[in-house]
């Protein structure tokens, strides 16, 4: 039987096998300037999301999206957007929630390339709620409570996921996983803390690895994360979760309480966390 190979697309838009690392090269998009190359593998303002928001088309509501392999182009959507089909791809599109409950969801498997998901200042429970997705170059920002949502296939892959706004009473974590199978997020750039600043109040985690539900298989490779109380949180050894692999991600520095709570570092039969290869940034200390 032939191995399937699963691919993403790179800086340049060519196709490479998932796991591979972009180019190093500067990153305009990182607060802390020009000098640190490595962030070259992480995606930022200057090379994700819509380039020009200008030339997209007069916004329109979103709503719900129920005819089967459509593809939209260049659209700029208002409002929630909830897919209903099978087949369904938007490029270079850019969504205002605006007050919506959810931001974009989906029941089934949807790709979404180069798009802004921009949460402003609602306090919806998620700016990309739970689904089946597949996010690749994306701008996820903005919102209230959670930025990014996972169900049974959902993948990140090259995005920027910042910048939610905590609100009282709520659990704010840039990505959030309760359930699901397949599921992953690879080199992303996810921070949980107010840039300007360097505040971290009101920030839960950047990554809440929290199962309710069955999870059977998550990828966690080759990210930047910084911030939160504690960057990654949760108790993911579990009974009903399998195949966790966590490797290769670097952290910043701006964690209230620490990189990441014990219970993370997962271990057999579980999953594995790779000590050498998951580092804090400026050091290469192991985390």
């Amino acid at each position: 039987m032939a191995t399937t190979i699963v691919r993403v697309l790179d800086s340049a838009g060519n196709w490479r096998p998932s796991g591979t690392i972009m180019p190093l090269a500067p990153d305009p998009g990182d607060p802390r300037g020009l000098t640190t190359p490595f962030h070259g593998r992480y995606r930022g303002p200057h090379n994700t999301g819509v380039p020009n928001r200008s030339q997209l088309k007069i916004p329109r509501f979103g709503g719900i999206f129920d005819v089967p392999d459509q593809t939209y182009n260049d659209e700029y959507f208002m409002g929630f957007v909830e897919v209903r089909a099978t087949g369904i791809t938007f490029n270079r599109c850019y969504f205002e929630v605006q007050d919506a409950l959810y931001g974009v969801n989906s029941t089934v498997q949807t790709t979404l390339i180069d798009c802004d998901i921009d949460g402003g200042t609602s306090k919806s429970v998620a700016v990309v709620a739970y689904g089946s997705v597949h996010y690749i170059r994306c701008h996820i920002f903005g919102g209230g409570q959670d930025s990014a949502g996972f169900g049974d296939g959902a993948q990140y892959d090259d995005c920027y996921i910042h910048g939610n706004i905590p609100h009282v009473g709520t659990h704010s974590d840039s990505v959030q996983m309760l359930s699901g199978d397949n599921l992953a997020v690879r080199r992303c750039k996810l921070l949980a803390y107010e840039v300007k600043t360097g505040d971290t109040n009101g920030f839960n985690s950047v990554m809440q690895i929290s199962p309710i539900g069955p999870m059977n298989g998550l990828e966690i490779h080759d990210n930047y994360v910084d911030g939160g109380g504690f960057a990654f949180n949760g108790r993911p050894a579990m009974p009903n979760v399998s195949g966790i692999d966590i490797r290769g991600n670097r952290w910043g520095h701006h964690a209230q309480f620490g990189p990441i709570v014990t219970e993370d570092r997962v271990a057999p039969p579980y999953g594995t966390y790779d000590t050498a290869t998951n580092v804090f940034d400026t050091t290469g200390v192991p985390v």
